[in-house]
């Protein structure tokens, strides 16, 4: 991985990106130099971050999920992620030049400025059959936002709806963030040395003694859980975590000895994955579930750098006291 954060990024902007290598020119956005935006009481802050937005009417906020919800093809979706935009934006735009060469038609993009901030914005199609993305990446030296806009490609209506909002979008440094409302699942870490380490819009780390700066030093054994909408098809949580790992690997980790699997969790059909790797002429191995159920879904995925027999007992055990909770 070139930073830490990288992968996550990918997989947070992208796991549902397409995969023509060309640029379409019937499809632009009309975006002035600067957008001014305009600060207001009713303005939705999206949950574990200081992001917020004007909620366009007939949409509904899914604080649990850091979403403005229309419905299933329809709504917008946030990250605040820690490190400084410039390097991000080069992140993103090193991921759509490879996801061009899969398929990704990009449309249109453009960086301007939205309020205070430098911002670069993206149109372009999405997996899912009849389906596009507006992505909007904003922030400064400390801090990035993105935010996430899908819907039908042939719902003009939905698409001016989705980008009018997200330009009404802005970072507050005073609002502190408030992390309760984001997590879908209970964990029980008593008998184990692993703490909180940080949170990432969804996906939530955790360390040993939740210490250290993953940023500077990844080689860290470690605990990623992403959470997610309900989704009862096993062929689609199992497709999830093969997309995970693939970032994983499109970012430079060697991967090798992968094995698949079906366990229970808490009655759940599981899909286990476990499989080893070289990230930077350093080993890892790594162990990765995914289960979901009628109220949230889940994936866990831990890497060991030392101790490794040790440590992936220790995943495992951990995995198995994961359990779904209601999405407010």
């Amino acid at each position: 991985m070139k930073t830490y954060l990288t992968f996550i990024i990918l997989f947070l902007a992208f796991q549902t990106s397409c995969t023509s290598d060309f640029k379409e020119t019937n499809k632009e956005l009309i975006i002035p130099d600067k957008v001014v935006v305009k600060h207001s009481e009713t303005d939705i802050q999206f949950s574990g971050t200081s992001v917020f937005i004007v909620n366009p009417e007939g949409y509904k906020h899914m604080p649990s999920l850091m979403r403005i919800y229309k419905n299933d093809d329809t709504h917008i979706q946030c990250a605040e992620l820690p490190g400084n935009f410039i390097k991000q934006k080069s992140s993103i735009r090193q991921g759509i030049e490879g996801l061009k060469s899969k398929g990704f038609k990009l449309y249109f993009e453009k960086e301007f400025q939205l309020g205070e901030f430098a911002a670069l914005i993206i149109y372009g199609s999405n997996s899912k059959p009849n389906s596009d993305q507006i992505f909007l990446i904003y922030g400064d030296n400390i801090s990035t936002v993105m935010l996430t806009g899908i819907f039908n490609s042939d719902d003009e209506k939905s698409k001016n709806e989705i980008f009018a909002s997200m330009l009404t979008s802005y970072f507050d440094k005073t609002k502190k963030p408030d992390y309760s409302e984001l997590t879908n699942f209970s964990i029980d870490l008593s008998q184990t040395e692993y703490k909180l380490n940080s949170n990432v819009s969804m996906i939530f780390i955790y360390t040993i003694n939740g210490e250290g700066d993953l940023n500077k030093n990844p080689f860290v054994n470690q605990i990623m859980i992403y959470s997610f909408p309900p989704i009862k098809s096993f062929d689609i949580l199992k497709d999830h975590a093969k997309s995970f790992v693939k970032n994983v690997s499109d970012n430079g980790v060697k991967i090798s000895n992968t094995e698949e699997t079906v366990i229970k969790i808490n009655g759940l059909d599981t899909y286990l994955m476990t499989f080893d790797g070289v990230n930077h002429d350093k080993i890892v191995k790594a162990y990765l579930t995914v289960f979901g159920d009628e109220k949230s879904s889940i994936l866990f995925c831990g890497t060991a750098y030392t101790d490794f027999d040790k440590t992936i007992d220790t995943f495992k055990n951990i995995a198995n006291t994961l359990r779904t909770k209601e999405l407010k």
